[in-house]
């Protein structure tokens, strides 16, 4: 006997979990100017086509699956919303272990690409510093955007994803890591080979 859609999209879902890849699908554009995950998904959301009803009742049903498993199991800790670090913890991350931008070396071409796609939106200012949270397989870029705040990019470098943008206003936060970057400890990670 064949599955049913719903049975596989289930299946899909369940299987997902455990292998802790859990998207969410949605229908219409990503916005490439702006991190992949906002603030109200857990998931990385994933662009779907649905040119079926047998399409859209599989993406309804492994949504939902996800969605029930949040509420039995709670939000896993492996998943992306769980891994953007706090505001504080990303600037004082960069203010100890930040290092001057000219440093960086990517670990890997698919790292390589996502920081250029990042840093290629900062249409006002320029990152100056960057470090990284190892642990969390976590990227960080920060500068001013303006003379009146500052930004930190935050790459997920596990899923090669922008994980999150935060925005430091002046008036709030009147010193930031980049600040000092010329007291900085310049040493920068190398590039595996």
């Amino acid at each position: 006997m064949q599955k049913s859609i719903q049975d596989k999209a289930r299946e899909q879902a369940y299987t997902d979990w455990k292998n802790k890849s859990s998207v969410f699908w949605v229908s219409g554009r990503l916005d490439p100017n702006k991190p992949v995950l906002s603030e109200t998904q857990i998931f990385y959301p994933r662009f779907c086509f649905i040119n079926t009803s047998e399409d859209e009742e599989f993406y309804q049903t492994y949504n939902q699956m996800i969605n029930k498993l949040i509420d039995e199991k709670g939000i896993p800790d492996w998943a992306p919303i769980k891994r953007i670090p706090e505001r504080a913890i990303v600037l004082e991350y960069l203010t100890k272990n930040g290092h001057n931008l000219s440093t960086f070396v990517h670990s890997s071409i698919a790292e390589r690409n996502l920081v250029r796609s990042v840093l290629n939106k900062w249409t006002f200012g320029k990152p100056m510093i960057w470090s990284r949270i190892p642990q969390q397989f976590i990227l960080l870029f920060g500068g001013n955007t303006t003379e009146k705040a500052g930004r930190v990019d935050v790459l997920d470098t596990e899923q090669m994803k922008w994980l999150a943008t935060f925005e430091f206003l002046r008036k709030h936060y009147p010193n930031l890591p980049w600040d000092h970057q010329t007291n900085m400890d310049e040493s920068c990670i190398k590039s595996k080979k």
